[in-house]
């Protein structure tokens, strides 16, 4: 068994700073898989609805807008004519979150309307 902490440091030196095709196979397929959890309807594509279950069941929100503004900030034009995020824009978005701490990293809200 590991702890938390060793978990943590594991993910930081095999995947952060990295593109997602570098990480490990074990982490690609976790990410593969959490997507294929969230795209409920099978669709290839994370819709705002998917986004918004997915965000609500993990925590409270008193309105919903809160959550739609985070799900936007993640779109760039691309995704918005295909109606969402593909499963290569959520690897890229996924590495992204674990790499770039910076304040306006593109992917700061993929697990929803977190703080920094």
């Amino acid at each position: 068994m590991i702890t938390v902490e060793e978990f943590k440091q594991a993910v930081k030196n095999s995947c952060v700073g990295k593109k997602y095709d570098d990480f490990p196979q074990a982490m690609k397929a976790f990410i593969e898989s959490n997507f294929k959890t969230i795209d409920i309807n099978e669709d290839g594509v994370m819709g705002v609805e998917e986004y918004r279950y997915d965000c609500v069941q993990r925590m409270v929100v008193e309105d919903i807008k809160v959550i739609d503004d985070a799900y936007n900030t993640l779109l760039n034009d691309d995704d918005r004519k295909k109606g969402g995020l593909t499963l290569s824009r959520y690897q890229e978005l996924f590495a992204l979150f674990l790499g770039d701490n910076s304040e306006d990293c593109p992917a700061k809200h993929l697990f929803g309307p977190l703080e920094l």
